[in-house]
């Protein structure tokens, strides 16, 4: 079954999990919507830090200013 489908974009937006949600992978966080549209969402989890910084990752930030940043 399908769903209403969402009248404006969650792109810029931040969700904030409800205080009941018990699903592990959602529980406690606050996540910043990159994309939203008619084929899907993505979005980056802000308060779970990955124990790295931006260099480590790789691509545009391995030797930029922002290498050392913690994420």
């Amino acid at each position: 079954m399908r769903g209403p489908k969402p009248s404006k974009s969650l792109a810029g937006h931040l969700l904030l999990a409800h205080p009941v949600l018990r699903e592990p992978t959602f529980r406690r966080t606050a996540i910043l919507m990159s994309s939203h549209d008619g084929k899907g969402a993505m979005g980056v989890v802000l308060n779970r830090p990955l124990g790295k910084r931006l260099g480590e990752l790789g691509g545009d930030f391995a030797l930029g200013p922002l290498a050392h940043v913690p994420v």
